[in-house]
């Protein structure tokens, strides 16, 4: 083969194996450059996830804070509580036994379940004038006036009985004074129940043998109370 050729066929093989090194070094760029877009991506992916992280943890207080206002909500439910205790606690029946002055009042229960109210007022001597009025003989007792003021506090309605509220005597009880029934000039009784929710002073008439009395008394079953001056 001359010379000539050969260097030819050289060069061409030269080119050649040039163009494949060249290659070659860019296949190797790519290779190595691909991690790198990797890493990138990987990396600017874990900010975002972080970041999220916050605004997720962010979010707690918004739940926790609710926790007060359900509280405040009890709270204000309690404190209602008490109105409802006093309400009954001023419905208290007054305890067998007790001694007031005459003018305090006083709430009575009786034995069928009516409540009442009752303040005595003035417990007083009629005038010997009355007497007439009253068909009834001073010699055989004293006429007395008791003035009252009763409210009916239940739900039924009912009157106090004098038998049961009367000035009080030593024999005590139904058993002691005289009751009357009607009214004078200067005691006009009302006969009659009382509603639930009324009010009225009334006046009963009883005539007692015996030394002057001061004292009321409700000697109902089982409440007893007493009123002095």
């Amino acid at each position: 083969m001359p010379r000539s050729s050969r260097r030819a066929r050289a060069a061409v093989l030269a080119v050649a194996l040039g163009g494949a090194l060249g290659l070659s070094a860019c296949s190797d760029d790519a290779s190595v450059s691909a991690p790198a877009s990797t890493a990138a991506q990987t990396s600017a992916a874990a900010p975002s996830s972080s970041a999220e992280t916050p605004a997720a943890t962010s979010a707690a207080p918004t739940s926790e804070s609710a926790a007060p206002v359900e509280e405040s909500t009890t709270t204000s439910t309690t404190a209602a509580s008490p109105t409802t205790s006093a309400s009954k606690g001023d419905m208290k029946v007054t305890p067998s036994g007790t001694t007031l002055k005459v003018g305090q009042p006083a709430l009575i229960e009786t034995r069928d379940g009516e409540l009442f109210r009752v303040t005595p007022k003035t417990l007083a001597a009629a005038p010997d004038s009355d007497y007439a009025a009253a068909n009834l003989d001073k010699a055989d007792g004293t006429m007395y006036y008791l003035t009252f003021d009763v409210s009916n506090v239940g739900d039924v309605e009912g009157h106090v009985n004098r038998r049961y509220l009367h000035p009080k005597t030593d024999a005590g009880g139904m058993m002691g004074p005289k009751v009357l029934y009607g009214s004078t000039p200067a005691c006009k009784g009302t006969a009659g129940d009382l509603a639930p929710g009324a009010t009225q002073t009334n006046c009963y008439i009883y005539q007692i043998d015996g030394a002057p009395i001061t004292d009321v008394e409700y000697a109902g079953s089982p409440q007893k109370l007493t009123w002095t001056k």
